[in-house]
């Protein structure tokens, strides 16, 4: 980068550099991806549950009309992999809006049809929420559904989701 001869036909900005060097989540290195939501609000979007970074969330929309419980959200893995459960993290910003109180995890090969796995209520805390499934099962699709909410607004909200993976 000192001699003349170095001349990019391309500039990049530092944090475009830094995603470059930063480790992947557990989620991108089973290539999850979001496929699918019932909603979500400009700047949330509900890929932010699988980057890896807690201080991003996906939210449901709040402007306009926003939609009614209940939400759901689906991922599909690159192939099929053994779940054992899965890990919800709640927002970190210190704003409760949207934590989740019920919801349930369904699994699929197909993304089509799916199979119960789990259901629960979650306490109102802000730490990581561990969930483990009635068996360890392959699947390629999760679909997250959110049933309640701790406030009375029609929204849901979340950092991360991890899946539990392996048959340990």
């Amino acid at each position: 980068m000192v001699r003349d001869t170095f001349a990019p036909s391309v500039e990049l900005q530092p944090q475009q550099v830094e995603s470059m060097l930063r480790p992947l989540s557990p989620m991108q290195k089973v290539g999850a991806r979001v496929i699918s939501t019932d909603s979500e609000e400009a700047g949330c979007e509900a890929a932010n549950v699988i980057d890896g970074n807690t201080n991003t969330i996906w939210h449901t929309a709040w402007n306009g009309s926003a939609p009614g419980l209940p939400h759901e959200l689906v991922i599909e893995l690159a192939s099929p992999t053994t779940i054992r459960g899965c890990k919800l993290l709640p927002r970190q910003d210190g704003n409760r809006n949207g934590w989740i109180k019920q919801f349930s995890i369904d699994l699929s090969n197909d993304g089509q049809t799916w199979n119960r796995h789990a259901t629960a209520d979650l306490e109102p805390t802000a730490e990581a929420k561990q969930i483990l499934i009635d068996q360890a099962t392959e699947a390629r699709f999760i679909k997250l559904t959110v049933t309640k909410v701790f406030t009375d607004q029609p929204y849901a909200s979340l950092a991360e989701l991890e899946l539990l993976i392996g048959r340990d």
